[in-house]
């Protein structure tokens, strides 16, 4: 099987950073490690990081086919490509979009358009 598309095909256009009391939605290219982020029921984790308010309930069946959500505690680390399942939590961005975990598993030779695999 062979992907068109990168990551980005694949994530919302903006998501919600918190910048001192308040709340901004800004393009996903802009997210830098340090920023803090809203995810809200239904939305999918951009980047790697950490959870800083929860309890959270991630559905990773996107990157893992797992369907069972995760539960999460503040302190955990979280995946980019989870969906949050319940209540908003706030995200300690670790990891630029385009260096995590998920990135890192579409930047493999098997996944790369033109790519042929010898059996």
């Amino acid at each position: 099987m062979v992907f068109d598309r990168d990551y980005r095909a694949f994530f919302p256009l903006s998501v919600t950073r918190k910048a001192g009391g308040s709340e901004e939605r800004v393009p996903l290219e802009r997210l830098v490690v340090g920023n803090i982020l809203v995810v809200r029921n239904g939305e999918l984790i951009p980047a790697d990081g950490t959870l800083l308010e929860g309890p959270a309930l991630i559905d990773y069946s996107f990157v893992t086919g797992e369907s069972e959500p995760v539960e999460k505690q503040p302190g955990d680390y979280l995946y980019a490509g989870g969906r949050q399942v319940g209540g908003s939590i706030e995200v300690w961005v670790m990891k630029p979009v385009s260096h995590s975990y998920l990135t890192s598993l579409w930047d493999q030779e098997a996944f790369k358009k033109g790519t042929r695999r010898n059996h």
